[in-house]
């Protein structure tokens, strides 16, 4: 187990599962731990957002692309984490290095992390 500083307890990632457009141009996140935020910043399905849990609001986008890093939150790589390699946008899925070898990821099994 690794400790978490004073700062990193007061925030938290969480994934876009869905956006959604609201009356007067407003877009409003659904996150994937049932949250709903309303948002001015640019950012997409898939992405991540780090959110300051005491303001609730978004600190920064961790965008899904290229060299990012990423955690694996679902099948049977869960747990694991390592770097994005290569999207592809057809099948959905990304390839991942590890620390020890390169796995194939479903998009929304993944979620982009910070370190």
């Amino acid at each position: 187990m690794k400790e978490v500083s004073e700062k990193e307890a007061k925030t938290k990632i969480s994934k876009i599962a869905n956006k959604t457009i609201l009356k007067g141009k407003k877009t409003q996140l659904n996150l994937n731990d049932g949250r709903n935020i309303l948002c001015d910043k640019e950012c997409k399905t898939n992405d991540s957002v780090i959110l300051d849990l005491e303001t609730k609001q978004i600190v920064k986008v961790l965008l899904l692309k290229e060299k990012e890093n990423a955690v694996v939150i679902a099948g049977k790589h869960a747990g694991k984490s390592g770097k994005i390699e290569k999207i592809d946008l057809k099948q959905k899925m990304v390839e991942m290095k590890t620390q020890d070898t390169t796995i194939n990821v479903l998009i929304k099994q993944l979620m982009v992390s910070e370190k």
